[in-house]
């Protein structure tokens, strides 16, 4: 993706083309624990109104509990 900064698409089809490409490349595995990642993150997010979370991620029966 670093050649984007230095060779910027001409078009929107070319750009399409790019990340069409950028995202068949991607491990579904790591693109799967990345959702699930946020997916924990948002609901501790909502559980604390928007407040401070972030403790609560640090303990994984919580996580896995999905008690916040």
């Amino acid at each position: 993706m670093q050649e984007l900064s230095r060779n910027p698409p001409s078009s929107i089809e070319e750009l399409k083309s790019i990340v069409e490409g950028f995202a068949a490349s991607l491990d579904p595995t790591e693109v799967n624990k990345a959702v699930r990642s946020i997916t924990k993150r948002a609901q501790a997010c909502a559980a604390k109104n928007g407040g401070h979370f972030q403790h609560l991620l640090k303990h994984t029966n919580i996580m896995n509990n999905g008690d916040f």
